[in-house]
């Protein structure tokens, strides 16, 4: 159309007898597509699920290590380093557009504090040791919070990378008929 166009004018600027007359066929090739568009390298946010995450580990573990020396602060920071934990690092998954990863990153979470417990309880319930099966499993929920933060943080915290806008794209046409020749120029832009 735009090609259409352009003859149009320019044979209307030749005189009334081109005006009046149909546009000449185009003659040749038609300018090549651009070439595909390479991705952008993706870009890493695990800074941020790393410092929510963490931040939120430190307020557990110190709640724990508060409430086994029997002070009162130490339940309300277990509350807020669990909501933090289990919340955190979702939301941010969920505000760079990764529904999946927020999803996954829950999982992850949950799923290796869960395996850091059972770890715990089974090595307590050897009855080997001078404390009991629960002092191990809420130390293997620690540990398992640590490595579901480093594995968010390393593996999940990713932005997808975004493919770059092609190039504008302009060539010459060259348009030959019975009333004379046409020398124009077609783009994409």
């Amino acid at each position: 159309m735009l090609l259409r166009f352009l003859a149009v004018s320019l044979l209307a600027l030749g005189g009334t007898r081109a005006a009046h007359a149909e546009p000449p066929p185009v003659h040749g090739q038609p300018p090549a597509p651009p070439p595909p568009a390479e991705a952008q390298g993706s870009s890493w946010y695990g800074w941020q699920t790393g410092f929510v995450s963490g931040g939120s580990d430190a307020l557990l573990i110190y709640g724990i290590a508060r409430e086994r020396d029997e002070a009162k602060s130490g339940q309300a920071l277990i509350y807020l380093g669990t909501l933090g934990y289990v919340l955190g690092s979702p939301i941010i998954h969920f505000v760079h557009g990764g529904r999946a990863r927020a999803t996954t990153a829950v999982q992850v979470d949950v799923g290796l504090a869960a395996a850091g417990a059972l770890g715990g309880l089974i090595y307590g319930a050897s009855g080997r040791h001078a404390h009991g099966a629960g002092y191990y499993a809420v130390n293997g929920i620690e540990i398992g919070m640590v490595v579901a933060t480093v594995v968010d943080a390393a593996l999940l915290s990713w932005d997808p990378a975004e493919p770059a806008k092609p190039a504008a794209h302009v060539a010459p046409v060259l348009c030959v008929g019975s009333g004379g020749a046409v020398l124009g120029v077609a783009a994409t832009l």
